[in-house]
């Protein structure tokens, strides 16, 4: 269940194939921007459809390629798109999310499970895989349903901070 600092964590160890991990360490903010709906107390809204989260993106990409800015801004932009669709993506996984908001006024949500099973004879797979579908819903609420932070989210960060820093001080490391 991807909460905030999972959204981070995957953020991060990305962004840190492209950049610095010190930039990356800022970069990877990009990857919880859609959680921003959340200061409007709606939660997985417009800014969970990937139709209008692409807008700005592409904007971005156009102004950049267009007056001829340095050629990594391009690599950035793309790599920030990048971050912010795959959070969408993600939530796609655990709730209601209207990926394809404003053409299709349906908040889609993906589940897949797959079970196996181990006999004497060998082993049975049951994959199940249901597309979700109900009415977009784009009211103010109390309790939003968002996990900030789960066992899970802690865990997946400390993981992928630790294979980083490792990866740090390898390359530091006198040869």
């Amino acid at each position: 269940m991807p909460d905030m600092a999972t959204h981070y964590a995957f953020s991060l160890l990305l962004s840190s194939r492209f950049m610095k991990l010190r930039h990356a360490l800022l970069f990877a903010f990009v990857g919880i921007l859609p959680d921003l709906d959340v200061i409007f107390r709606v939660h997985r809204s417009l800014t969970h459809s990937l139709m209008i989260s692409a807008v700005p993106f592409l904007l971005m990409y156009g102004v950049v390629k267009c007056t001829k800015l340095n050629r990594s801004l391009d690599s950035l932009v793309l790599l920030g798109l990048a971050l912010y669709e795959i959070h969408v993506l993600m939530d796609l996984l655990i709730a209601p999310t209207p990926i394809m908001w404003p053409l299709i006024n349906t908040s889609l949500t993906l589940s897949i499970e797959v079970y196996a099973m181990l006999y004497t004879q060998g082993v049975e797979l049951t994959p199940r895989l249901a597309l979700v579908n109900t009415p977009c819903d784009f009211s103010q609420r109390d309790l939003l349903g968002g996990t900030l932070l789960s066992t899970t989210g802690v865990i997946v960060t400390i993981i992928v901070i630790s294979l980083l820093l490792a990866e740090y001080s390898l390359k530091r490391a006198p040869r």
